[in-house]
């Protein structure tokens, strides 16, 4: 792509972040991510998958019923912070 369109730009990059993370949830299983104070909201529709992802994240993902797990950010949603970068490291142990 480059020798053909040169740099990517910023928007453009963000594009295909959000694409992988796209894929990246759905190989999870998850639904929906949204944000509560400092946690993630992650609505799944597997639960054995859901599962496999808390033991991966020890302490920081929670099951807490038949639908949401909960990520520990350590951030205030008011905060400046990259929620796409910070997501995709939940992800970032494999599949």
């Amino acid at each position: 792509m480059l020798d053909r369109f040169g740099p990517v730009p910023t928007p453009v990059q963000r594009l295909f972040e959000l694409a992988e993370l796209r894929v990246d949830a759905a190989i999870w299983m998850i639904k929906s991510i949204t944000t509560e104070d400092e946690y993630l909201v992650l609505t799944y529709t597997d639960r054995g998958r859901i599962e496999q992802l808390s033991r991966m994240r020890k302490e920081r993902l929670r099951v807490v019923d038949q639908q949401k797990a909960y990520y520990l950010t350590g951030f205030k949603r008011t905060e400046k912070v990259d929620w796409l970068s910070l997501t995709k490291e939940i992800f970032a142990l494999g599949h």
